[in-house]
């Protein structure tokens, strides 16, 4: 797991690489904005069911975040995964209140 700032998202996310976004807030927090392209996997007692059927590939590469630096909720996710074997995870730790805050393009 790497924790990663909001250039480092924002390339993720925007320059066409294969990468699965996921916001593991409850699906009314998802649903307020999101990340663009993201899914909503709420870190709750079934997050490794859901995990693995939105991401059966466990080679692919993940970004996950939640609401803001001090939401651990994103930081708990990313060591889980590593926990269930995902090769490549990232930790968008200052979460999408940073990246709408900085005037990038969310979901609604």
């Amino acid at each position: 797991m790497e924790t990663i700032n909001r250039e480092e998202a924002r390339r993720l996310v925007t320059n066409g690489r294969e990468v699965t976004v996921v916001e593991v807030l409850d699906s009314d927090r998802f649903g307020e904005f999101h990340l663009p392209g993201a899914i909503n996997v709420p870190f709750d007692e079934n997050f490794d069911e859901h995990m693995r059927e939105a991401v059966p590939d466990k080679s692919r590469a993940v970004l996950v975040y939640c609401h803001d630096a001090e939401c651990s909720a994103s930081a708990e996710a990313a060591a889980r995964l590593d926990e269930l074997d995902y090769a490549e995870v990232y930790d968008y730790e200052p979460g999408k209140i940073d990246w709408n805050e900085a005037g990038l393009p969310v979901e609604t």
